[in-house]
């Protein structure tokens, strides 16, 4: 008896009078008078499964068979274990008689094998590989639009390090310097550590300056909108002239205070020189300064009882800011920046002597 690889649940060709043992959980498809296909299955279940093997591919492979069979023959028994190999939409795998040859079709493409020599065709070409030899076949055209392509993608980190859009998300905090007129250092300009967010966001373009092997060095510019929030500590109110003192300070709040902060937003000019890597656990090292005016400031108060209050003003803070910066970009992680301001927050003869730092991680 000859047989064939083929699928679980085994499909039996018998002839018309086998048709009389057939199981009682069985389908049997009639041609003719004489001629019958039985299909038998444990349960429904197994039917259902039926509807995903090609059995068009099954019935191929079983008339190649029959073809060989000799007359003296009455039937062809096909049994298998797996049946994988009559799957449909999946990776077809055939195999010759010693087990060297085979076609594989899937999502990658199409994959022959036979001996020592391979065949993959796929969207990216034809490889064509004997031993350890491999040849590429295609478009001379497409090929070298590929070979462009992997250039502009091998040097893309030489122009795209710290370049393009980005957010800043951190924390900022004061250097103090001189106390507060009338008041005890202690509480001069105390903040919430964790309440007192910076958030920035803008745009960068570069120049290259100079490139090496496997560094670069860029010139960049840009644009930026960011936001100091200064959360005090306690229940004060920042007020713009203090009575006792005659300039900003803080004056003690009659009611319980869930926040009181003092929001100042501007419109930056960042300006570093940004030095690449093409290799390492650091992607680009930036450095240099800032410029920047004043577009609003404005005090948020939310009281215990819930109620909210919000007040426009200048508060003395100086109109310009300028200082330095520093990011540091991580392969895999988000980049890193420092920011500090040189010139105070407010102006000399109406606040305290105060200098603003950020920090945190950019986007």
């Amino acid at each position: 008896m000859k047989r064939l690889l083929t699928l679980l649940p085994a499909l039996f060709l018998l002839t018309s009078a086998a048709s009389a043992l057939a199981p009682r959980d069985s389908i049997i498809v009639q041609f003719g008078n004489k001629s019958k296909i039985i299909i038998y299955t444990q349960n429904k279940d197994d039917f259902q499964k039926l509807r995903n093997y090609d059995l068009n591919r099954l019935l191929n492979d079983l008339g190649v068979k029959v073809d060989s069979i000799s007359p003296t023959e009455t039937r062809v028994v096909v049994a298998e274990t797996d049946g994988s190999v009559y799957l449909k939409d999946s990776i077809r795998h055939r195999r010759d008689d010693d087990g060297k040859s085979y076609v594989r079709i899937g999502i990658k493409g199409i994959h022959y094998k036979e001996g020592s020599e391979e065949v993959h065709i796929s969207w990216r070409g034809i490889y064509v590989r004997d031993g350890d030899e491999e040849v590429r076949i295609g478009n001379p055209e497409t090929d070298r639009d590929t070979l462009r392509s992997n250039e502009r993608r091998r040097n893309r980190w030489w122009s795209g390090a710290n370049k393009g859009f980005y957010v800043n998300l951190g924390l900022n905090n004061v250097v103090q310097g001189e106390p507060l007129v009338g008041q005890p250092a202690s509480q001069d300009f105390t903040l919430r550590p964790l309440g007192s967010r910076y958030i920035a966001f803008g745009w960068l373009q570069n120049a290259r300056l100079a490139r090496g092997r496997d560094a670069a060095l860029n010139l960049n510019l840009g644009l930026e909108f960011s936001w100091y929030n200064f959360m005090f500590e306690g229940n004060r109110i920042a007020v713009k002239d203090v009575p006792t003192v005659g300039r900003f300070g803080f004056q003690e709040s009659t009611e319980s205070l869930r926040k009181s902060k003092l929001t100042v937003a501007y419109l930056n000019l960042p300006v570093m020189l940004t030095t690449s890597f093409r290799r390492g656990f650091f992607s680009y090292l930036s450095a240099g300064g800032h410029v920047g005016y004043r577009l609003d400031a404005y005090t948020k108060i939310k009281r215990g009882n819930g109620g909210k209050d919000h007040a426009h003003g200048n508060f003395y803070l100086e109109n310009f800011r300028y200082g330095l910066r520093a990011e540091l970009g991580i392969r895999n992680f988000p980049d890193l920046f420092v920011n500090y301001d040189l010139n105070p927050l407010f102006r000399p003869e109406n606040g305290p002597d105060l200098r603003a730092i950020s920090f945190g991680i950019k986007f």
